[in-house]
């Protein structure tokens, strides 16, 4: 199981073609879900029905305490993969999934519009007042913005300890997306990555977004009508980087009960080799996890600079809470800050309940 876009299902289904060209014996059947349940559906729902599943990596923990998924003794090192993409599939010492695809926040925009990407939300939000700006923030959107911003601004991981984060980094990011909020067309409140990237490369409508999940998709040529170009995220409010950005990207992982463990383990550790990274998963679509992908200069020049110019986000990327309860803390989290922006509410009301929600997850054995 893996999810339904071409950088998610083309780039797998063909790795896996060539492993069944290798191995004659081997044979794949690929289903793919939407966006929206790869970052939702709980795992004990497909364990049980297929071997390998291609997941989003804040389901692990929750997963593998459940004894859903198998663990990999021959795990590589997460030195091997870009920022901290491999270190987010480990759970109370074992390595549970490969982070064969690598993502966090990033801008895009076109640059046949704009020459390039501002890098202070002061400059972001002129050009939103000027109708410019999509913003990709459905409830788990304007959740990753928020946490986004907020990392940036205290320079940490939120969600631990006990409280979301300070009051002082709440207020600044905040008020930042409640301009931004002011700022854009109500669609961006049901749009997400895609669907932002879709606008830009097929009409003349918009010509940048500040905050989404980066797909190099749109940055090769021919994909779409436009080319769409990727950049860091603006600076971070009060700093002069692109730091915090919230880790995303996809992960795959064997099921503990599967029949075929063995084989599927081996088909996984292959895919997420650099061999495959920088070749047949990157040319079918794939945006690989692999150090070696985000440093080859052929990789990079056939999107338009997509991993020069995001690796900075990509480096400096905040990272969830590994925890099996987590996911109760984003479904609920998402809701709260996305009726809190819908509705232009005061942030203490939902940074009281996002403290409320951590406290609740980190009481949850």
């Amino acid at each position: 199981m893996t999810w339904a876009h071409d950088r998610g299902e083309r780039s797998i289904v063909e790795a896996s073609r060539e492993w069944s060209r290798r191995h004659p014996g081997v044979s794949f059947a690929w289903d793919a879900r939407s966006l929206l349940d790869f970052g939702d559906q709980p795992l004990s729902e497909l364990a049980g029905e297929y071997d390998l599943l291609v997941i989003d990596h804040p389901h692990v923990a929750e997963a593998a305490s459940q004894g859903l998924l198998a663990a990999f003794e021959n795990a590589p090192d997460p030195n091997d993969f870009e920022g901290r993409s491999q270190s987010s599939y480990a759970w109370n010492g074992s390595c549970w999934g490969l982070a064969i695809d690598a993502a966090t926040q990033v801008s895009l925009h076109r640059p046949d519009l704009i020459a390039d990407a501002p890098t202070a939300w002061d400059e972001v939000l002129e050009l939103a007042r000027e109708g410019r700006v999509l913003w990709a923030a459905k409830p788990v959107d304007a959740y990753a913005s928020l946490f986004t911003l907020v990392a940036g601004v205290s320079g940490s991981d939120p969600a631990r300890g006990g409280r979301f984060c300070s009051d002082e980094a709440f207020d600044e990011a905040w008020t930042v997306l409640r301009k931004l909020t002011d700022a854009v067309p109500e669609r961006s409140l049901t749009s997400n990555p895609i669907d932002v990237a879709e606008a830009l490369a097929t009409t003349d409508e918009f010509a940048y977004c500040p905050l989404a999940y980066g797909y190099t998709n749109y940055s090769r040529e021919g994909y779409r009508p436009h080319l769409v170009r990727y950049r860091d995220v603006p600076f971070a409010p009060g700093t002069n980087e692109p730091r915090g950005s919230m880790l995303g990207g996809a992960g795959i992982t064997v099921s503990a009960a599967s029949a075929h463990a063995e084989a599927a383990q081996e088909f996984a550790l292959w895919a997420a080799s650099a061999e495959v990274q920088t070749g047949i998963y990157f040319d079918a679509g794939g945006q690989p996890g692999h150090a070696a992908a985000w440093a080859d200069p052929r990789l990079d020049a056939l999107t338009d600079g997509f991993f020069s110019g995001t690796g900075k986000s990509m480096r400096r990327a905040s990272l969830r809470p590994g925890h099996p309860a987590y996911m109760q803390l984003q479904n609920a989290g998402s809701r709260e800050i996305w009726t809190g922006l819908r509705e232009r509410r005061g942030g203490r009301r939902v940074l009281a309940r996002l403290n409320e929600l951590t406290a609740q997850m980190e009481e949850t054995a």
